[in-house]
């Protein structure tokens, strides 16, 4: 019985899924934004700025990540506002929630903004304005889930659609359109 539980336990750990990252080649993708949470698109929204809302399941990886590479511009911390996990977040106002903006090295901005549920708690971000980073980079982490509204400037193209999950760092949700 010991030799078929060790057999068994090896046989798992030999054939693990390993975690392979097909977008990392800083070249090739200049001018992609990547998810910057795992989750489900509930919302696109076209206009003067383009917004793209995912909810996060509470059993998916609660880590955020950057979208792309970017310095850190703003952090805010508005009024606390959580929402219940299948409601229909009819928000339009940056001004609840932590948001955090985000500008790349065209000085293009992206923002990022955290509306909690009922029963989860603010996102723990362990960054300040004025720091750099690569896309990809994990800059803290969403405890127990919430919505995330990534809001694009205008010259991009969203790629997603609504009802499409989303892996963090691995799934495209815009690119720039005028990139070289």
């Amino acid at each position: 019985m010991l030799m078929l539980l060790a057999f068994v336990s090896s046989a798992f750990y030999i054939f693990r899924r390993k975690k392979v990252y097909f977008h990392e080649d800083q070249v090739t993708t200049t001018g992609t934004v990547f998810a910057p949470v795992s989750g489900k698109v509930v919302r696109v929204s076209e206009g003067n700025t383009k917004s793209i809302t995912i909810r996060m399941n509470i059993l998916d990886e609660l880590g955020i990540y950057l979208p792309c590479t970017s310095e850190i511009k703003n952090l805010n911390f508005h009024s606390d506002y959580s929402s219940f996990r299948f409601s229909s977040l009819n928000l339009d106002s940056s001004e609840v929630g932590t948001v955090l903006e985000l500008s790349d090295k065209k000085k293009r901005v992206i923002s990022l903004q955290f509306i909690r549920f009922v029963t989860g708690k603010l996102p723990e971000l362990v960054i300040l304005p004025g720091d750099r980073g690569r896309r990809q980079v994990n800059i803290g982490y969403f405890p127990y889930g919430g919505f995330v509204i990534l809001n694009l400037p205008e010259e991009s193209e969203i790629v997603v659609k609504e009802g499409d999950r989303l892996v963090a760092t691995e799934a495209i949700v815009a690119r720039f359109k005028n990139e070289e």
